[in-house]
């Protein structure tokens, strides 16, 4: 998803060495009457992927 943008040096990866427990669960919380913005929302899909495609990873959305 951005692994180009993170080689050439465009974004940096954050906390690289700490990983999530399998079990430790994980929420977004915003307002839902609320335009959520831009950034916040490619952070949260980011979040969501990364976190559905570790192993023994799940999100539920909703």
């Amino acid at each position: 998803m951005i692994d180009k943008e993170i080689a050439q040096g465009e974004l940096v990866e954050l906390l690289a060495d700490k990983r999530l427990p399998v079990k430790m669960p994980f929420s977004a919380v915003y307002y839902s009457d609320r335009a959520v913005s831009t950034r916040i929302r490619a952070f949260i899909d980011f979040l969501s992927e990364y976190i559905r495609t570790a192993p023994g990873g799940a999100v539920k959305e909703g």
